[in-house]
């Protein structure tokens, strides 16, 4: 079988956490640049792999230039990380994103121009961040944040159960209307569960 630029030589190994419809497979490939490389199944049928990587660095830097003059800016630094991390599985981070269904919306993968125009230029000190760690890149679900408040978002992603019930720590502020500092505040004071998302703010 042939994916792109990729094909397929032999099974490779099996991940079993892919549990939702039972495990997936692994597949060694042959790239047209004649590297070899393992590819998830998910990512051949979808189209989302299609070479070894070699096909991005093919793209030569003056084309790139000539398109934007960004190719060395920290924006497009964070553009193309974003990818990267989301559909390389050779990337160290790959196993936190792509592996676990983060992608980018079409319109930002295939364009470095319709990112920059939805974020604008990234600002020193900050970095992209999803504002829902379980949905993917899109301009709804990113902003440029401070390391500050990237450590605030996943703190708010922290799941609190109470009684029965389990939800992140933003969820709960919405349903209450208790801020989310004020409910972390609380449980760091040893306020027990119910009684931290019980209370007014007046009486914190």
């Amino acid at each position: 079988m042939r994916y792109g630029c990729l094909t397929v030589t032999q099974l490779g190994r099996r991940d079993f956490r892919s549990s939702r419809h039972g495990y997936a497979n692994y597949w060694r490939c042959i790239c047209d640049c004649g590297n070899k490389t393992e590819v998830h199944q998910s990512n051949l049928v979808s189209g989302n792999t299609t070479s070894c990587g070699c096909k991005s660095s093919r793209l030569t830097l003056p084309k790139r230039n000539t398109t934007h003059g960004m190719s060395k800016s920290a924006t497009y630094s964070s553009w193309s990380a974003m990818k990267d991390r989301c559909y390389q599985e050779s990337h160290k981070e790959y196993k936190r994103y792509g592996a676990l269904g983060i992608t980018v919306c079409r319109r930002w993968r295939n364009s470095f121009e319709n990112f920059l125009q939805d974020m604008g230029e990234r600002p020193p000190g900050h970095s992209l961040e999803r504002l829902d760690g379980s949905k993917g890149y899109k301009p709804s679900n990113c902003v440029w944040a401070t390391i500050y408040q990237q450590a605030n978002n996943r703190r708010n992603n922290r799941i609190i159960t109470n009684g029965k019930e389990s939800m992140t720590l933003a969820q709960w502020s919405r349903k209450t209307g208790i801020s989310a500092q004020t409910i972390w505040q609380r449980i760091n004071r040893g306020w027990d569960i119910k009684r931290a998302l019980g209370e007014s703010n007046e009486q914190s």
